[in-house]
């Protein structure tokens, strides 16, 4: 008789995903970037929609040109000036195995040029996964997370185009290799 291992689950969630940068630009220049009514967002300098939902305060729309399909509904539910934002994420149609996703941006001053840009990302799957599927998905959130916080870093310190300069190099190199960014 063979015995089997009963397969261990990784829990649903909530699993949090912590990660920083540093930046050579003041809080007062970056933290316009993730405020979503701000008109200097990052997305809207990009060319993404970014408009109020008018369903409920502080929520907005967000569709951007690399997934013109998709909409993500974010509601803020931290706002400090200048020191944190927070927001829940909830994207239409569903990408992988996430189903709730909360980011919170903390800023800190740092020296007397800089700041520093703390994410906390926390996401509830829709079921348990196994402990592959869960490396997986750790694996690919946290590099979204640093593609995000690097992309912050670039636009604060370079400005709009040099991001559109770095997702134009990333598309060609997908291309290059065969893959679909789709």
């Amino acid at each position: 008789m063979v015995a089997t291992a009963k397969k261990v689950m990784v829990p649903a969630g909530p699993h949090e995903f912590v990660m920083q940068i540093a930046i050579g630009r003041p809080v007062g220049e970056v933290y316009p970037l993730l405020d979503l009514s701000d008109p200097r967002h990052a997305k809207r300098q990009l060319g993404g929609r970014l408009e109020p939902t008018g369903s409920q305060p502080r929520q907005f729309a967000l569709i951007v040109s690399e997934l013109p399909d998709a909409v993500f509904t974010l509601t803020v539910t931290h706002e400090a000036p200048e020191r944190e934002y927070g927001y829940t994420c909830e994207a239409k149609p569903l990408f992988g195995r996430v189903a709730r996703s909360h980011e919170h941006y903390a800023l800190h001053p740092s020296g007397r040029d800089g700041c520093r840009i703390v994410l906390t990302h926390t996401v509830t799957f829709g079921a348990p996964l196994c402990h592959q599927a869960y490396g997986l998905e750790a694996m690919m959130l946290t590099f979204a997370n640093y593609s995000a916080l690097s992309k912050i870093k670039l636009h604060a310190e370079e400005g709009a185009e040099a991001v559109r300069s770095l997702m134009a190099a990333q598309q060609a190199a997908f291309e290059e290799i065969g893959c679909d960014a789709d």
